[in-house]
This record gives structure tokens, C-alpha cells and sequence, in this order.
């Protein structure tokens, strides 16, 4: 891997990480297209390090004015903690879901239509403070199933938030508020198997990734928040079901 692949990743990682296309789809995808492996495991951690930093600026004033809001704390822990339960679980099938390729255009086009529950005209009148466990419950597993490749964590988190009831405005928050602790158990777990075994890596190439992870992650927060305002979810879902056709054209 060279500067090039680094800045690249980083952008794809920044991008995609937080958009409803799937980081991790779109990583596997451009390692294919880049012809190199995939990342490493130190390279993995420092691009989730980049956008670990930037939601946490983004959100830094909302995450101050919330700092004693344990409802809203355990909520998130619990959400949290079905995931982590529902990856133990289901560890061996996720860990294969990324050796194979041909998986990821089918991955792609699942998420692709469940965005478009985005327009389905429920009620949606809950906010951060009233929603409930059962709630939190469902959200968690949804996010549990966003660990495949293709499948949008940020995208899964949110439309199933919409779908418990929550208004758009406060379920782009907990989404968002939500990929804190996911991004950081991923942080430090991909930290823990690289103690195990580590191995040398390119410090440009590992500060050139997590810059440009930084950097896009940022944007793509913002942008993702422009298109929940001005309601316009139908583009991520035509990309990612024209992607996933092409990608079965290709493979099959």
C-alpha cells in the first residue's frame, strides 16, 4: 500500500462511514478496484480513529449538554450491548461475510431498499428522552446487522429508528450518537489484535489515512443531515441498487 491507496481509503472510509452506503462494503469494493489487500489491522484502526475524532467534534456540544442525561446514556449502552451480543452470537457468518466477495452486491441492494423506509408515513412523534428499552432493543439489533459488509451501519441505525417512532431530527442523533460507542469497541478491538501481533506499517500511510478519514468524516455528518432535511434518501438507494446490479453484472 502506498500514499495514494492511503489518502484514497481514508476518503472512502471518511465518506462512507457515516453516509447510508456501508464503510465497510465500500472499503472491500475499492481494495478490489485498487487491487491490494484489504486493511490492515493497524490501518483499519487509525481510519475508525479518524472518524471517531470527527463525530466526536461534531457532536461535542450536544454530547457536553447531555453529559448527565442517564436515560439517554443507558439507552445507548443498551443499544450498544445487543449489538455486541448479536456479533457473539453470529461471529463466524460475519467474519465469512468479508472473505466473500460475491456477497457484498446482494448486501448493497438490502440496504438500498430498506432506506426507502425512510418515506413509509408513520407516526413519528418520539424523541431522544421518550423512547423506550424496547426501542433501544430494536435499534441494537438492527445495528447488529449492519456488521456485514454492504449493509449501512448509519443507514440501519436511523430508518429503524424512524420506524420505532422517533421524529427524523432525534433519530439522526441517536444514529449518530450511537456509532460513539460502536466505532470505539471496534477501536479498541482491532487495538487488542494488533498488541497480539504487530507488525510495521508506513507512518505517512497511517497519518494520510486517518487525516483523510478525519476530514471526509466530518463532511459527510453534515451531509448526511442536509439530506434528512431536504429528504432526498432516495439517491443513497438508487446508487447503492444500481451499484449492486453492476457488481452482479461483473461477478456472476
Amino acid at each position: 500500500m502506498n500514499n495514494f491507496h492511503s489518502i484514497i481509503l481514508g476518503i472512502v472510509q471518511g465518506l462512507t462511514e457515516f453516509l447510508p452506503i456501508s464503510s465497510s462494503g465500500h472499503l472491500l469494493l475499492f481494495s478490489k478496484i485498487l487491487n491490494i489487500e484489504p486493511p490492515s489491522i493497524l490501518f483499519d484502526l487509525i481510519l475508525h480513529l479518524g472518524t471517531l475524532i470527527a463525530v466526536l467534534i461534531y457532536f461535542r456540544k450536544f454530547i457536553i449538554q447531555n453529559i448527565k442525561n442517564y436515560k439517554l446514556i443507558f439507552l445507548i449502552i443498551l443499544s450498544t450491548l445487543i449489538t455486541g451480543i448479536l456479533y457473539l452470537i453470529f461471529n463466524s457468518y460475519f467474519e465469512k461475510s468479508f472473505e466473500e466477495f460475491s456477497y457484498l452486491p446482494f448486501f448493497f441492494m438490502i440496504t438500498s431498499f430498506f432506506l426507502l423506509f425512510f418515506y413509509l408515513k408513520n407516526k413519528r412523534t418520539k424523541t431522544l428522552n421518550s423512547i423506550s428499552f424496547y426501542d433501544a432493543i430494536i435499534i441494537g439489533l438492527f445495528q447488529g446487522i449492519a456488521i456485514l459488509p454492504g449493509i449501512s451501519r448509519s443507514g440501519f441505525t436511523f430508518i429503524s429508528s424512524l420506524l420505532v417512532g422517533m421524529k427524523e431530527e432525534d433519530a439522526f442523533k441517536y444514529s449518530f450518537l450511537l456509532s460513539i460507542p460502536a466505532i470505539l469497541l471496534s477501536f479498541l478491538y482491532k487495538t487488542y489484535e494488533y498488541i497480539k501481533n504487530p507488525f510495521p506499517m508506513n507512518s505517512s500511510n497511517l497519518i494520510l489515512g486517518c487525516l483523510f478519514s478525519f476530514i471526509f468524516g466530518a463532511l459527510s455528518i453534515n451531509l448526511f443531515y442536509r439530506f434528512v432535511k431536504i429528504r432526498k434518501f432516495i439517491y443513497f438507494s438508487i446508487y447503492l441498487f444500481v451499484l449492486g446490479l453492476i457488481l452482479i453484472i461483473i461477478i456472476f
